[in-house]
């Protein structure tokens, strides 16, 4: 008989481990990375990032950014035949990304485009696990969604969360969310796009919804795989754009819920939230998997359980926390004014100017007059022309904004 670990227990089992990682941002884009897995996040809330990872990272294919790659066997980024799997999305026509379907309209966001505006507000290590956070809006539909990923210590997986709440004032019906990837586990090493695609398990008869490609050449893995019994994996089809979630929910041709086959398409795993009521958020979550028996030691935190508990508890989601600054002039002859609001009184406000490479170039704490700060800063005069960000940090939520430098 399947046993579950109470959901605080499986949190601090992940945290206890020793192993630890870290997350920056270089132009919009979010990156992280433990002992056994790396990954580039888009400004998008996509897995392939669109600039080159920062010096650290493994990554040594031809793709100029970063989907994700990982030493999935963790015998070292350097030992093997391929020394490490990946990249999984990159090479070819880069294709990650996720759909939003609701009141019979389909909104998606890939590595080309954004139907879903948004962007990373958060980032960093905590409690050992190593956290990225994008927000992103549909307001046609009135949804808010709020994506987490988290590296887990010592695990080659990616673990998700997906929080959609309706912020509108009517109900949101008929809710599915969809993650697609095509992998393309063994290209970089071997040449081959094809993979072999299965169907392992799905709801409702089976316990998991739970998709698997596995490349021809060098065996490297990759899965989807979520324990809500909402959820359900496919394969088929190729691009995000083209994907329609209550379709493939149902398995409905080019999207197929069992079988498999061996050939160059995408799969899938979706949630049907079915309808959201004015105020209510609904929880998703799901792992990206490249090492199946992490994948059996972490399943455990894609329950009903634990996405129910999460629902209860959502202000450690801050799904409601948007505070609002502008950056003016852009371009900038070397003043910059600052305007925030939407924040506490008490927060604590910290800005940093950030070059192109991640490098920090002026850093002050900002005031907060009662829930707003309006303060112009001068920047030095031997600071080069040319793209920067301007980071500003809030309770440890980080929102960048880029200028232009033109003295």
């Amino acid at each position: 008989m399947k046993k579950h670990l109470p959901v605080a227990m499986l949190f601090a089992s992940a945290i206890l481990l020793t192993q630890s990682g870290t997350a920056q941002v270089v132009s919009g884009n979010a990156f992280m990375q433990n002992a056994y897995v790396e990954m580039g996040i888009n400004p998008t809330g996509t897995y392939i990032s669109n600039v080159a990872a920062p010096a650290g990272y493994h990554y040594t294919g031809l793709f100029s950014g970063l989907g994700i790659i990982a030493d999935s066997d963790k015998d070292g980024w350097a030992v093997g035949a391929p020394a490490y799997c990946g990249d999984y999305f990159s090479p070819g026509s880069p294709e990650e990304g996720f759909v939003v379907e609701a009141n019979g309209s389909v909104y998606y966001n890939d590595f080309y485009s954004a139907g879903i505006g948004g962007m990373i507000i958060g980032w960093g290590t905590g409690g050992g696990s190593t956290t990225t956070t994008w927000k992103g809006t549909i307001p046609a539909a009135g949804l808010l969604v709020l994506q987490r990923t988290s590296l887990i210590p010592g695990s080659t997986m990616i673990f998700t969360t997906i929080a959609i709440r309706n912020a509108g004032p009517t109900t949101a019906t008929n809710v599915f969310y969809t993650r697609n990837a095509d992998p393309d586990n063994d290209q970089e090493f071997a040449g081959d796009f094809s993979t072999n695609n299965i169907v392992v398990q799905n709801h409702p008869v089976d316990p998991w919804a739970y998709v698997s490609a596995t490349g021809l050449e060098a065996g490297c893995f990759f899965a989807m795989i979520s324990e809500q019994t909402s959820a359900r994996a496919t394969y088929g089809g190729f691009s995000t754009a083209a994907v329609t979630p209550s379709l493939c929910y149902t398995g409905t041709d080019p999207w197929f819920l069992s079988g498999a086959v061996t050939s160059d398409i995408a799969i899938q795993i979706t949630n049907r939230f079915g309808n959201i009521a004015p105020g209510q958020t609904k929880i998703f979550n799901f792992i990206y998997g490249t090492n199946q028996d992490d994948l059996d030691a972490y399943v455990g935190f894609t329950t009903d359980e634990v996405a129910r508990s999460m629902e209860a508890n959502l202000s450690g989601m801050d799904i409601d926390f948007n505070p609002t600054f502008s950056v003016s002039p852009n371009p900038s002859h070397g003043d910059i004014n600052l305007y925030g609001y939407g924040f506490s009184g008490s927060s604590e406000l910290n800005m940093q100017v950030v070059n192109l490479v991640g490098e920090v170039v002026y850093a002050a704490q900002l005031e907060n007059n009662a829930g707003t700060t309006a303060q112009k800063v001068t920047l030095d005069n031997s600071l080069a022309n040319g793209t920067y960000f301007v980071r500003i940090v809030v309770d440890g939520h980080n929102f960048s904004y880029p200028f232009v430098l033109a003295r």
